[in-house]
């Protein structure tokens, strides 16, 4: 009787240890990718280029940025620009227009999304709280669009306000 015992507390040490074992293991492979993307809803008139340059480890990433041609149109363009893989963005920097003859811009939303779950939605203009403008950007009210200037020493740009890196910053 004892030896039965003996055998089923083995049994049940033995059988416990490689399921935690297990467990751990599977937990190890199932870690999952992230993914980050800038969501912009704009209207660009003409043809032109948008670099995005993010934030990580508490400094911009100048050396690499990832660069998107946008086809001009009259209409309204949803422009999903995705970040590298597995980088958590901590802020996002944008050169909106390198197009010279582009004078006006149109936008309408700017949203950060992370693994498909918006994490910041900037529908219907909230994100001109959590977005900076420089001085090539001017806000004309009556007709609902920034006019551009690309006079100045950069090219016109937004970066994102230390609202946003609240939000993005985990």
């Amino acid at each position: 009787m004892k030896k039965i015992a003996l055998l089923l507390i083995a049994g049940f040490i033995f059988f416990s240890c490689g399921k935690e074992k297990k467990e751990v293991e599977e937990t190890k492979t199932v870690k999952e990718s992230l993914k980050t993307s800038l969501i912009l809803d704009a209207v660009y008139i003409k043809d032109d280029t948008i670099k995005v340059f993010y934030k990580q480890d508490n400094f911009f990433n100048y050396d690499n940025p990832t660069v998107v041609q946008i086809k001009g149109s009259d209409s309204i363009q949803r422009i999903v620009i995705d970040m590298p893989m597995d980088v958590a963005v901590e802020n996002f920097s944008i050169v909106a227009s390198t197009n010279k003859d582009q004078k006006t811009l149109v936008v309408k939303n700017i949203s950060v999304q992370e693994n498909d779950v918006i994490v910041f939605d900037g529908s219907d203009y909230k994100h001109t709280e959590y977005f900076l403008s420089d001085e090539s950007f001017s806000w004309d009210e009556e007709n609902q669009r920034c006019n551009l200037t690309h006079t100045n020493k950069y090219p016109p740009g937004i970066v994102g306000s230390e609202k946003l890196e609240m939000l993005l910053v985990k």
